[in-house]
């Protein structure tokens, strides 16, 4: 072993545009929330996958909406 840390490769592929170029849509947001299982314990934001399940309905487009605004802005918002 050389003790060197190998390379990562590049996925993103910077094109001038920051992350314009990804799509997020309500079927986008609606699939991942599908993929949540039950059975698992809450994340360090204390949110139930259940309850996301739950609720997926009403918060699809708020998520799509802010994920753009991440984007966009470059920057998570404070609040």
């Amino acid at each position: 072993m050389s003790g060197e840390v190998p390379e990562a490769d590049r996925v993103y592929k910077d094109n001038g545009n920051g992350l314009c170029d990804i799509e997020i849509t309500d079927r986008i947001v609606s699939e991942k929330l599908d993929r949540l299982r039950d059975d698992k314990a809450a994340a360090s934001d204390d949110l139930l996958p259940r309850f996301l399940n739950a609720v997926k309905q009403e918060i699809v487009c708020p998520l799509v909406i802010l994920f753009k605004k991440v984007l966009r802005d470059e920057a998570v918002p404070m609040d």
